[in-house]
């Protein structure tokens, strides 16, 4: 009835209403399947890695190698936000192969790392992870074993013939898969940079660049004065969750070069190289190693884990 909402505010703010209810009986009824969420929802350097294997499905050889790719994609993307959110706690890691990973191009290294701090938030007195859910839901022991019966057994040995590679895909297609599905709490994280903070009639607001699914998008959201979101540099990248925010800068980063032909490439830390003063880093759209910002600024985060002991230890 157009008479019953005479405030087209009001109209619009109960069609939306109305809208989210709907959305909500439509996944209680139709579940969305794996590839839905993680191409829709997930951060995207694990939406876009996704997409690579989904569309590799006519090639079995590329496809082991895109479910390869997938799994250091899960690995690395781990291993990089705990990283991120234990940078910024004093939390000593015991274990020095696994406390200094990021020296290196060891997974396993970096699954050690994830153990022995999904170990330590268990413990009192240690300050819980930004994102806690990785605490049980991520599993290293998994994410070890496909690196090392999946991706050494493939590089380290001649092209298996096409009956092995389905064998392989068959085998570890459900187990790489298996890791993605325990990541689906990240659909409650935004990955996104904050180039811009407003007023608009009195109310601070914010607008978001969103880097979840294989596209971008943005948002815009009323914020608080005091939000964390203003503690954020307008070139970083973060992670956002309800009002909280998790600077992932030099870990991730938004970078626009000649290397990247001057688009945006979402860019990951790969590897702290001491001698040379640089951060190695890898583009998540190209698939190519390029240098970091950043490097003295993790230089002074890393000592949180190099010289802080526990308290009480």
């Amino acid at each position: 009835d157009p008479n019953t909402y005479a405030d087209p505010e009001l109209e619009a703010e109960a069609r939306s209403s109305i809208g989210s209810r709907l959305k909500s009986l439509l996944v209680l009824l139709v579940p969305p399947t794996l590839e839905e969420k993680v191409i829709k929802g997930y951060p995207m350097p694990l939406a876009l890695a996704y997409q690579r294997f989904l569309h590799a499905r006519f090639n079995i050889f590329e496809q082991v190698r895109r479910l390869i790719d997938l799994s250091e994609a899960i690995c690395f993307f781990t291993y990089n936000i705990v990283l991120a959110d234990v940078l910024r706690q004093p939390m000593y890691i015991g274990d020095k192969g696994a406390r200094r990973a990021f020296n290196g191009y060891s997974m396993s290294a970096r699954m050690d790392f994830v153990g022995a701090v999904q170990k330590l938030v268990k413990q009192p007195l240690v300050h819980r992870l930004f994102v806690p859910e990785l605490v049980d839901a991520f599993d290293c022991e998994a994410a070890k074993y496909i690196q090392d019966q999946l991706r050494n057994r493939s590089y380290h040995t001649a092209t298996l013939p096409e009956s092995q590679q389905r064998n392989l895909l068959n085998e570890f297609q459900p187990r790489v898969e298996k890791l993605m599905a325990d990541l689906e709490f990240l659909q409650q994280y935004t990955l996104a940079r904050i180039p811009h903070l407003y007023v608009r009639n009195g109310v601070l607001h914010s607008r978001i660049e969103v880097y979840n699914g294989v596209n971008p998008s943005v948002d815009e959201r009323p914020v608080s004065e005091i939000s964390s979101y203003a503690q954020i540099d307008s070139d970083h990248l973060a992670l956002l969750h309800d009002d909280n925010v998790m600077n992932l800068f030099p870990l991730f980063q938004l970078i626009t070069s000649a290397e990247t032909h001057y688009e945006s490439h979402i860019c990951f830390l790969k590897q702290r190289k001491q001698q040379e003063q640089r951060l190695e880093g890898e583009s998540v759209h190209g698939a190519f190693i390029l240098e970091l910002d950043g490097f003295d600024q993790f230089e002074r985060l890393q000592l949180n884990l190099v010289n802080t002991p526990l308290s009480g230890k």
